[in-house]
């Protein structure tokens, strides 16, 4: 078994080589035409937000009912509950030195409300949610205006307005944050119709429309860029989310499809790409990169952040196991998220998905969990030891000791022709989403999301209930497989997503 500190060297050391591999790659790919990549980051501010603040922002601007307190399982003597929290005692000393070297994961939520249009297949009053608590756990930089200003930007699959903060937003909390100055861009243009977004605890933003130029590449890239000229965004003069005050970004880059725009004609960047055929292929590449967890997965906390990046215009192949040619495709079928069929649920080689559970899910990053039926949550802990459900505040709670592979992942730099870092043979160690006849696992590790107690033995579950309409696969899904999004004509009509296996994962069949 490694030792701590050879633990937190190793991660570090993968991070850093999965950083420069990406920044090397949008260094290149600036001078070539229908190609940008946009790397991300992970956004630290997070990391020390309480459990309570989190799960108010992921569950309840769902819909889901939450309160603050929560009432630990009773110990029973002689019990597997009690044995284990024995077990777990011996080793406290151990774990809380590593806590105290490597903090906490936080991974919050970050979609805005939007009343969609009927969407007959994943229902006609869908309503989609931020949270004022927190935003994103990766952003990216993009670049409005001439001469170009960069702004770091939260990237959200689950809804399609892009706003910036505006100079006058008193709000924003613009002396650690960037705005966007209209008045240094030569072709920023003033639409003078008002914005606004309500949020889903009755906060909002608010501002009004522009038109400018929008870059996918930094201001230091000066040819080959990704360009949309007169594109329309929004700028908020007012934002009622305490949450930006410590966030890493300074607005938010829908990605779903045009129907969920609020802004009256509003595109998403990717959708006006394949209209203007900027894009060598109608194609955005999806790579979040999870945090390293080393030894400090026993106790639901992590080392180091992770990264990856959106591509448009192409695949990272080497990130993918196979290649292209590796990914699953099937057709989107709603009307407004990157919405697709899911055939089945299962854990132990059996299926866990009820009869009652709408077999329909959507891929939004903006969502850190997985959030689905009632019922589909209740089935899926009962395959996870000691799971239990608050009754207080109704969230499911896990031990933050889950079983991983035998010896972990052992992570290394990919090429076009890797081949998995380690194939975990034991299914009862994952959560299977089944996605046109093929599984994608999520392991129990990384659903001991967020420590509860500071003893670090109870740890909030990466799957949640509530949502009845259809399951969504948020970033504890994404960041563990290669997700590519693609528009298979020029109008919108009809998309695709494909979903595959990572090179940096381990693979869980």
């Amino acid at each position: 078994m490694k030792q701590p500190t050879q633990a937190l060297g190793l991660a570090f050391a993968i991070t850093a080589t999965l950083a420069a591999a990406t920044n090397a790659d949008a260094r290149t790919l600036a001078t070539i035409a229908g190609k940008a990549l946009v790397p991300l980051n992970h956004d630290p501010t997070f990391d020390d937000l309480s459990v309570s603040r989190l799960l108010n922002g992921v569950l309840s601007r769902w819909g889901i009912p939450f309160k603050l307190e929560v009432k630990l399982p009773p110990l029973v003597p002689g019990g597997k509950t009690s044995k284990a929290i024995q077990a777990h005692k011996r080793h406290r000393n151990h774990r809380r030195l590593l806590g105290g070297l490597i903090g906490g994961i936080a991974s919050p939520v970050t979609n805005l409300l939007n009343n969609v249009i009927a969407d007959p297949l994943f229902g006609s009053n869908v309503v989609k949610a931020r949270s004022d608590d927190s935003d994103s756990e990766w952003y990216g930089t993009l670049s409005f205006g001439s001469p170009l200003q960069d702004i770091k930007l939260n990237f959200d699959t689950g809804s399609s307005d892009l706003f910036l903060f505006a100079p006058t937003c008193t709000s924003c909390s613009l002396s650690n944050h960037t705005a966007f100055v209209p008045s240094k861009s030569k072709t920023y243009r003033n639409s003078t119709s008002s914005w606004s977004i309500g949020y889903g605890d009755g906060s909002g933003a608010s501002g009004y429309t522009s038109f400018d130029t929008t870059s996918i590449t930094s201001s230091n890239v000066r040819d080959g860029a990704l360009q949309l000229n007169n594109f329309l965004f929004a700028l908020a003069t007012s934002v009622s989310s305490p949450s930006w005050a410590t966030s890493e970004t300074s607005g938010l880059v829908g990605l779903a499809q045009d129907r969920l725009a609020r802004m009256s004609n509003g595109r998403t960047i990717f959708s006006a790409l394949v209209s203007e055929r900027k894009l060598e292929r109608d194609v955005l590449g999806i790579r979040l990169v999870k945090k390293e967890r080393g030894e400090a997965h026993r106790v639901g906390v992590t080392v180091d952040g992770g990264g990856g990046a959106y591509t448009f215009g192409y695949v990272e192949e080497r990130w993918i196991v196979g290649g292209e040619a590796g990914l699953t495709w099937t057709d989107v079928t709603s009307s407004n998220y990157w919405g697709l069929p899911m055939d089945d649920v299962q854990m132990g080689g059996k299926s866990v998905l009820d009869s009652k559970t709408p077999r329909r899910a959507i891929l939004d990053t903006g969502t850190s969990l997985i959030i689905t039926s009632t019922a589909l949550a209740a089935s899926i802990h009962t395959h996870i030891p000691d799971a239990y459900q608050s009754q207080s505040g109704g969230i499911w709670i896990i031990p933050c000791n889950q079983p991983s592979a035998p010896g972990g992942p052992v992570a290394q730099k990919p090429s076009s022709s890797s081949l998995p870092n380690l194939v975990n043979n034991s299914a009862t160690s994952s959560v299977f989403f089944v996605v046109a006849g093929r599984r994608f696992g999520v392991p129990l590790q990384d659903l001991a999301w967020k420590p509860l107690d500071s003893d670090g033995f109870w740890c909030v579950s990466g799957v949640q209930g509530g949502v009845e309409g259809f399951t969504i696969l948020g970033a504890m899904f994404i960041k563990n497989h290669y997700v590519a999004l693609r528009y298979n004509d020029k109008q919108g009509e009809s998309l695709s997503v494909g979903i595959g296996d990572r090179t940096d994962v381990e693979v869980m069949v």
